[in-house]
């Protein structure tokens, strides 16, 4: 992060069911002047998960089925298709673009794919 990239926001969100990147509420600030090069821009950003270890980010991919899962300690954010995930037998969520989530490491899940959904992730590394 620069200093161009507006302020930390403290405030952290439940991703333990899926939420959509839309409905982040990101506070902008207006960047240093000394920098802009056109207009008034502003920018902010929202931290939604720290690990203190070196990670693994991927993309992962599945086509339309149904299979159980048990998870990794793993942020997520769908890039495209869907999918209904249930996590440790509790209510099925829909994933679709745009939407996070966080699983964390042993929990069980079941996935049914009706379109092939491909998602980005961040997991600790091994």
């Amino acid at each position: 992060m620069n200093e161009n990239d507006g302020q930390r926001d403290a405030t952290r969100i439940d991703l333990t069911a899926s939420k959509s990147v839309d409905d982040l509420d990101i506070r902008l600030e207006p960047i240093d002047a000394s920098t802009v090069i056109q207009g008034l821009p502003q920018a902010g950003l929202m931290e939604l998960l720290t690990y203190a270890e070196p990670v693994e980010v991927g993309v992962w991919e599945m086509s339309a089925g149904g299979c159980r899962d048990v998870e990794a300690d793993e942020f997520l954010v769908v890039i495209a298709g869907s999918a209904v995930v249930t996590v440790n037998d509790g209510q099925p969520q829909l994933l679709k673009p745009g939407d996070m989530m966080r699983f964390r490491r042993g929990d069980r899940t079941t996935w049914t794919v009706k379109e092939r959904i491909r998602k980005i992730y961040v997991t600790p590394a091994a």
